[in-house]
């Protein structure tokens, strides 16, 4: 099960997220045609590290929206506890989303400052919620309910339609970073910060609890 590791997935996580921040990255440029010698390598730079926010909080969603049903049953069959499956879960979400929010940095020293900490804080906020989210909504699908079904279909769309969406709007010539961009953060960032610590929690907390109840068959 060495392949199902924490690090094993974290890798996984960060090799599909930039490969495809840099395939989404060269069509964009193709289709704007913006591939010609005079043009900045610090702008191209730049540009990836906001597709790669994007990318990355799609992929590590997605990657959790699957974990528990696809991978954490058969581990448990392995020998591993709930308790262990659960909380290398949340390594993989903690660590593929701090790997991810480093390179995106590396990309964008230049531009760091104290509003874009700010708007950095945001990113991570939303991408820890969805992430959640993400786990929850696994967890119910292991219930094997006509309800679970309903929740999985309906986030699976909305996820389908973000993910089509954003990809678009980067083909289209915007900044992936754009696309979290909200004012009320701005506003009023320390009550943002700890609604998203709550939500995130609670989402933990409720994940935790049907994780332990959840009938695991292979």
């Amino acid at each position: 099960m060495k392949k199902y590791g924490v690090l094993g997935r974290v890798w996984e996580n960060v090799v599909i997220t930039v490969g495809l921040s840099l395939a989404m990255m060269v069509v964009r440029e193709i289709k704007q045609g913006r591939f010609y010698p005079g043009n900045s390598l610090d702008t191209l730079m730049e540009d990836f590290g906001g597709i790669l926010l994007l990318v990355g909080v799609l992929v590590t969603t997605f990657q959790l929206m699957y974990g528990y049903y696809a991978i954490e049953g058969q581990k448990i069959t392995f020998g591993y506890t709930r308790k262990r499956c659960f909380l290398e879960m949340q390594e993989v979400k903690l660590i593929s989303t701090a790997v991810i929010f480093v390179i995106h940095i590396l990309f964008n020293l230049r531009q760091m400052n104290f509003e874009y900490g700010k708007k950095i804080i945001w990113i991570v906020g939303i991408c820890l919620m969805l992430q959640s989210v993400g786990e929850l909504v696994s967890i119910f699908q292991m219930r094997n309910t006509w309800f679970s079904m309903i929740i999985l279909t309906t986030v699976s769309a909305f996820m389908g339609f973000t993910a089509g969406y954003g990809v678009l709007s980067i083909i289209n010539g915007e900044k992936g970073e754009g696309s979290f961009s909200v004012e009320i953060f701005n506003q009023a960032p320390v009550l943002c910060s700890s609604i998203f610590i709550v939500g995130i929690l609670c989402l933990i907390g409720v994940s935790w609890k049907l994780w332990k109840k959840a009938e695991v068959s292979i």
